[in-house]
């Protein structure tokens, strides 16, 4: 981005939304692995979706089923048919309306912030409504199929809630986020468009990279081949051809998430044949 651009009002990472044909299934599977799963939410008879969430410091897992075939749903039942896996990534924004005109200004179509709302209910008993702004790119933008959207928290307090944001495996964070692409350069450029950050290479290796920023996860773009090379044709398998084959989770103490995964963990990864498509992989914090 040159000097003369106006800085984008989109933030790094806000959270990635892995799609599952077994809402149930993957929530204890994630449990399983040592994370707090948020109750099940119920978006409504006229989204027909449903989700668990996994808060981390700031940002989180949503982990994403079909409740009721409706229109709204119809694009993540078509979705499912390939598989679990990452449909969307939600990055972050302060401003929704600021962010639409910003994605508006690119183009590909003019898109205005969606309300968005669900009800909450706290371990204490009061019970709330955690609300966003929402702002989806035109459809024709995606990155290696995945879809994106800017999501603005109207009211973080009911979403990170104290009591989701401890996990036995110590997880704070989403570190790293792996795509698989054909072409990665072209991906990463795409991507870099859309949310307007840089791509940079990647140290000693084919990747590209679009930086999180002020401690959000990095999106790490390569061939298939490359991710298998580096993270393992083991870990990966299960994980879809294109789209997000693994992430990093950046824990305080890697011991007790390893012990968590206990037989899952293998080759230093928990592989991609789980509920939800991914790899994951543990890490320290950034400094």
């Amino acid at each position: 981005m040159s000097e003369a651009e106006p800085a984008s009002p989109i933030g790094g990472l806000d959270h990635i939304v892995v799609a599952v044909a077994d809402l149930a299934t993957a929530a204890a599977s994630w449990s399983v692995l040592g994370f707090t799963l948020s109750p099940r939410g119920y978006h409504g008879r006229e989204l027909g979706t449903a989700n668990h969430t996994i808060m981390l410091g700031h940002d989180y897992v949503e982990l994403l089923g079909v409740a009721e075939p409706t229109a709204y749903s119809e694009p993540t039942r078509g979705f499912l048919t390939g598989g679990d896996g990452v449909e969307h990534l939600a990055l972050a924004a302060d401003d929704a309306d600021a962010a639409a005109a910003f994605i508006s200004a690119q183009g590909s179509g003019t898109v205005r912030p969606g309300l968005f709302g669900r009800a909450v209910e706290r371990a204490d008993g009061a019970r709330g409504e955690a609300r966003f702004g929402i702002v989806r790119w035109p459809a024709p933008v995606r990155t290696a199929g995945i879809g994106l959207f800017v999501c603005h928290h109207v009211t973080p307090e009911w979403v990170w809630l104290p009591e989701l944001t401890s996990h036995r495996n110590g997880a704070v964070g989403i570190a790293t986020i792996f795509v698989a692409a054909a072409d990665p350069a072209r991906e990463a450029r795409a991507f870099s468009r859309a949310v307007g950050r840089a791509v940079v290479a990647a140290p000693q290796s084919d990747a590209l990279v679009v930086g999180g920023g002020r401690g959000r996860a990095d999106i790490r773009f390569a061939t298939r081949a490359a991710l298998e090379a580096q993270l393992s044709a083991h870990a990966l398998a299960g994980a879809r051809s294109e789209g997000v084959v693994a992430i990093d989770i950046a824990t305080r103490d890697i011991d007790s998430a390893v012990a968590c995964a206990g037989a899952l963990w293998s080759g230093g990864r928990v592989p991609a044949g789980n509920p939800g498509g991914i790899s994951l992989g543990f890490v320290a914090p950034a400094p």
